[in-house]
């Protein structure tokens, strides 16, 4: 679950990660669960009727994880989970921004604590530099970037060459990846678009809030995993060239 590598950095591993997305799924639905069981104690916050609590079907997610005791629980966890993932293999190129994604989450549901949308802002805000961040060109792009040494203009053609084929599927792991990333971009758009066009206290459709969610979460595995890979593959290179 944790690696140590020859400097005595410590790298959380993917397997780790399942264990925390697998943490998050427990705690989310414990946290709906709660709140949906005692909808007419919450419902003067979010400035609803209690009637409403009569529909059926779950409660929003950050309805959820914003009413207390859950909100305090979910800050710790957010700043958690962003130090776990910034210990994630050094060679990512997306470490930095979604750790700093995963940090402004927590940010999210502090100042949920004061009447006003920063909440909802923040929330939309950081799940789409997310998802983009998230999306495996990344890490083929910084493969490409890294090969260049003396920027001249055959490096810059074939730079540019491989960034046209970078989308190409060429590994099992990139095939899973792509596929996750494209259900999750679809999960965006449902996610949005139901939200928008409800205002229920429960309902049915808000379970596709949970499952986009979860995913995203789910996802930065994918990028531990091309991380861990490429730093190995960086290894066998410089071995190769050392002998």
């Amino acid at each position: 679950m944790f690696s140590i590598n020859a400097q005595h950095v410590c790298e959380i591993t993917p397997t780790l990660w399942t264990v925390l997305t697998a943490l998050v799924v427990l705690y989310t639905s414990v946290a709906v669960a709660y709140v949906t069981l005692h909808c007419e104690d919450y419902v003067d916050v979010w400035h609803k009727d209690v009637s409403d609590c009569a529909a059926d079907g779950p409660i929003l997610l950050s309805r959820a994880l914003t009413s207390d005791p859950f909100r305090g629980f979910t800050i710790v966890a957010a700043f958690g989970c962003a130090l776990f993932y910034a210990y994630t293999p050094s060679s990512s190129p997306v470490k930095t921004p979604i750790t700093a994604c995963i940090s402004l989450i927590g940010v999210a549901f502090i100042v949920s604590m004061f009447e006003n949308d920063a909440h909802y802002y923040i929330i939309n805000i950081t799940s789409l530099l997310t998802l983009i961040f998230t999306c495996p060109v990344w890490h083929d792009l910084h493969e490409a970037w890294k090969k260049m040494k003396y920027n001249t203009a055959e490096e810059w053609d074939r730079f540019f060459a491989q960034t046209r084929v970078s989308c190409c599927v060429e590994t099992k792991q990139q095939l899973y990846w792509w596929a996750l990333w494209n259900w999750l971009c679809i999960l965006a758009i449902v996610t949005a678009v139901l939200i928008q066009t409800n205002d229920a206290v429960r309902s049915w459709i808000y379970v596709s809030e949970y499952l986009f969610f979860w995913t995203l979460f789910w996802i930065l595995e994918c990028t531990m995993q091309e991380a861990e890979k490429e730093a190995k593959e960086s290894q066998i290179t410089n071995v190769s060239i050392q002998f």
